[in-house]
């Protein structure tokens, strides 16, 4: 029973000082966010050491929820190259385009100075768990002789960032381009048809 309070109270620090972060920036206090979420000082220090921990979890609650489809995407070799591409384009890019994510990504660039590590932890709960589960599926297309694929890892990166690279740059310097969800998966097909191509897939 404690435990599950204990749960419930943790995310509701995490809730508010996202909605904190979000709104002052990083150089936002404990202050703001213990009256933000109706708590004890004592109660926040109970679950965070500090500024920079709190923060990290801010990070890691935005990834798990702007990103929970992408993390639930995992294809052995038997699917085929196409349909795995388009799964993880689409997800990638819903993702990454997501305004908290976006909203996110701003926030931690203005905090770097303060904490280096916070880009980072940014990159290792998205990107690079994105990364690794493409990889892991390329590789073992690889195996199975489907595919043409000297690095899978590269590969990887390198269809996530020509997927949502140019589009993301211009959300984050607040040049958004309207497009319907029609016109995304269009965008995703025709990066898909290339990279099919490049990498000679057999089925």
């Amino acid at each position: 029973m404690f435990k599950n309070r204990s749960v419930r109270s943790s995310e509701g620090i995490v809730a508010a000082a996202k909605s904190v972060f979000l709104r002052e920036g990083y150089q936002a206090s404990i202050d703001t966010i213990i009256r933000e979420a109706d708590i004890a000082r004592q109660t926040l220090y109970n679950h965070f050491e500090d500024k920079k921990a709190l923060f990290k979890a801010v990070i890691e609650a935005v990834a798990l929820e702007t990103m929970r489809e992408l993390r639930t995407l995992s294809f052995t070799a038997d699917v085929e190259l196409p349909e795995a591409l388009r799964r993880f384009g689409e997800a990638y890019m819903q993702g990454m385009l997501h305004p908290e994510n976006l909203a996110m990504t701003r926030l931690i660039s203005s905090a770097i100075q303060e904490f280096p590590a916070a880009g980072r932890i940014a990159y290792q709960v998205g990107s690079e768990r994105s990364i690794a589960a493409l990889a892991a599926y390329l590789d073992g297309q690889k195996k199975a002789g489907n595919i043409r694929c000297p690095s899978p890892e590269l590969i990887a990166e390198s269809f996530f960032g020509a997927l949502v690279g140019p589009a993301r740059f211009r959300y984050l310097l607040g040049i958004n381009v309207e497009t319907s969800a029609v016109q995304r998966r269009n965008y995703v097909r025709e990066i898909v048809n290339l990279y099919v191509q490049g990498l000679h897939y057999r089925a």
